[in-house]
């Protein structure tokens, strides 16, 4: 059990769904940070949300699209 807010916060991810993607039609999801997801919820900038997520998968979040089908259609995001 946590002890407080703050060490629950630190501690837990959060399941984000994301937008179907354009190439392959699926939806998906991505676990995030829970102290990420909040300053996200807040305004944050993704890539100050999640610094450390790779690029594919905070393109995913933003657009749905796989890191895999965006490498199909686009080579790498890296």
């Amino acid at each position: 059990m946590f002890n407080s807010f703050s060490e629950m916060v630190e501690n837990t991810t959060y399941t984000v769904e994301t937008p179907k993607c354009f190439h392959c039609g699926s939806e998906g999801s991505v676990d995030v940070p829970m102290e990420g997801f909040l300053r996200r919820q807040l305004g944050a900038l993704i890539q100050d949300a999640y610094p450390e997520l790779s690029v594919a998968l905070r393109e995913q979040l933003m657009t749905g699209t796989h890191p895999e089908c965006w490498e199909e259609v686009y080579g790498s995001c890296e």
